[in-house]
């Protein structure tokens, strides 16, 4: 059905391995411009993709870029609970930006989101592959962005809860529970609704593509004086 490729000869051999790279370089150089890197562009906001790459390993990073600098969101899951973290890599102390945790309750099916919890003991164990030498975790909250931070970039913590929102539905659970939230208003704008009898927030995760509008954005933006 095909022709038989016939090549005799050192100095043939030679010859048509010579054009055959000649003509790969042409290609490459008409389908990429002059200068151009083989690198991918600076991403500006977290992959879901990657997400789930995370809860298959139990532990991953990510690098994106915003205004020009670069940030990285750390996640570790040890046993039951859920950590993320995003970290400034062009500061020089390489500072703690924002974090999250939460753990699964897999009796009620469901994630739970309390400040203060005092089953979170991760601190310990994920110091060190997070950042060395990093101040003292800010464990009376849950969610918690550095002021300095929040000052000067929209959506940090947004965008920690959406990775927590989708971390919970890899996790397949039912509900999304807050516990003593500081700010209800803030969960209420990602879908959340006041638990009837209670205090708490939940997010039902059955209605999650139903409220995928509401589920905030994984990247965060500059505040424009």
């Amino acid at each position: 059905l095909y022709p038989k490729l016939r090549i005799s000869g050192r100095g043939q051999m030679r010859k048509f391995t010579e054009s055959a790279l000649e003509k790969l370089n042409s290609d490459s150089e008409s389908i990429a411009p002059q200068g151009a890197s083989l690198r991918s562009e600076a991403r500006t906001s977290l992959p879901e993709s990657t997400v789930m790459q995370w809860i298959r390993d139990e532990t991953g990073s990510a690098d994106i870029q915003i205004d020009g600098k670069k940030f990285e969101y750390h996640f570790r899951h040890i046993e039951r609970h859920f950590y993320v973290r995003l970290i400034d890599t062009t500061n020089s102390t390489v500072s703690e930006v924002a974090y999250i945790y939460f753990r699964i309750d897999r009796r009620n099916n469901s994630a739970v989101l309390i400040n203060g919890d005092p089953t979170f003991e991760m601190a310990k164990k994920v110091r060190a592959p997070f950042l060395a030498g990093a101040k003292p975790l800010q464990a009376e909250w849950a969610l918690y962005v550095d002021p300095s931070y929040r000052n000067q970039y929209r959506g940090i913590g947004s965008s920690l809860l959406g990775i927590a929102l989708r971390l919970a539905r890899e996790e397949q659970v039912q509900r999304f529970y807050i516990v003593k939230a500081p700010d209800p208003a803030f969960f209420e704008r990602a879908g959340f609704e006041r638990e009837r009898g209670t205090q708490n927030l939940v997010f039902d995760m059955d209605r999650y593509e139903e409220k995928t509008k509401l589920v905030p954005e994984l990247t965060f933006q500059p505040r424009r004086s």
